[in-house]
């Protein structure tokens, strides 16, 4: 509500005094009174005038405030109705009892009926089309800020959206295997180039193709982690050796395990000298990830590094990607997905 005009703090002060003059100058009108305009145009009943305007300026914008806070979802033309009817009815309140007690503390007399029904008359002018102006900017400023949160939710979710692009592509292991290919090149390696080549798009079919796919056998996914791993051996000081031991069928998310493999090598120190070895294996309702860490000074692995994954398992799994570091090696482990019909949904025929 600061950007509204008719909330502004120089509009509240200001705007009263020029409203209050037309006041006074038209109540002069209807009084046939305007010598007094020659004759003492800065008088008591001018200040008067603008001391009203602005007590019942005040008392509108804090009432409609109110009134819109609280029942603007009720429709734009339910507000207008209702809250131009509101503004008059408070006007006519508000100027009534104020002239009445002007009357009566400072000039000792009670005012006629006439004209209280020429000061409401004008101020009930001047409260219609104050409850007008401040209805539409209210609305205006509402849907300003609507689009403007509809614009910043869209701005969230591409910036998600191209965070999940640059997770699923791995430019970092995309630039390593072009750098490689270009030395091989220039080293006149042909064959070792294109057997990097033919590898890179191995992975990344298996990444396309199950895209959409939200859950894979381990099998498919042992396949591609399995050619991950010797894409990774490929570069220069990459050692990696993966020992896996399982024996059933379950489901997993589709690069879930590459995807975590890849983390796993991207925080440790790797190099031809310091072999990394990863053995994967299965558990009742698990399958783990045993290695000994070697992490990197500057960017050792984290939980949150598979904050992407779990958010994933836990649709799937009461589970979630847990992480325990020991003196002689690291374990994560990984919820099996198993996927249980239920038979009382269906019926004989």
């Amino acid at each position: 509500m600061k950007q509204l005009t008719s909330q502004h703090i120089i509009y509240r002060l200001v705007s009263p005094i020029f409203i209050g003059i037309i006041v006074y100058v038209l109540l002069l009108l209807l009084n046939n009174d305007l010598d007094q305009v020659r004759n003492s145009f800065l008088g008591e009943e001018l200040y008067v005038c603008i001391i009203l305007v602005y007590l019942n300026q005040e008392l509108l914008r804090m009432c409609l405030l109110k009134y819109l806070k609280y029942h603007s979802k009720k429709g734009i033309y339910y507000c207008f109705i209702v809250g131009i009817v509101l503004a008059l009815v408070l006007s006519t309140i508000i100027i009534s009892a104020l002239i009445y007690v002007y009357y009566k503390v400072f000039l000792e007399f009670a005012p006629s009926f006439g004209e209280i029904v020429a000061f409401n008359t004008i101020f009930c002018c001047f409260a219609l089309i104050y409850g007008l102006v401040f209805i539409a900017q209210y609305f205006i400023d509402s849907y300003y800020q609507r689009g403007l949160e509809l614009e910043i939710q869209d701005k969230l979710a591409a910036d998600e959206a191209l965070k999940d692009f640059v997770k699923e592509i791995n430019p970092d292991l995309l630039f390593e295997c072009f750098e490689e290919i270009v030395i091989l090149m220039h080293k006149n390696e042909l064959n070792t180039a294109d057997h990097i080549i033919d590898l890179l798009a191995i992975n990344y079919r298996y990444l396309l193709q199950n895209k959409r796919q939200e859950l894979v056998p381990i099998k498919e996914e042992l396949v591609a982690l399995n050619r991950f791993i010797e894409l990774i051996n490929t570069l220069p000081y990459r050692a990696v050796k993966l020992k896996t031991d399982l024996s059933t069928d379950f489901l997993c998310v589709p690069s879930s395990l590459v995807k975590m493999m890849n983390t796993i090598i991207r925080n440790s120190i790797v190099t031809n000298k310091v072999e990394l070895t990863l053995h994967l294996y299965e558990a009742n309702d698990y399958i783990g990830i045993q290695y000994n860490p070697i992490d990197r000074i500057n960017q050792a692995i984290k939980i949150e590094d598979f904050a992407h994954l779990n958010y994933v398992y836990e649709m799937y799994s009461a589970r979630v990607i847990s992480m325990e570091t020991k003196a002689e090696y690291r374990e994560i482990k990984i919820p099996k997905i198993v996927l249980e019909i239920d038979e009382s949904n269906y019926h004989r025929r």
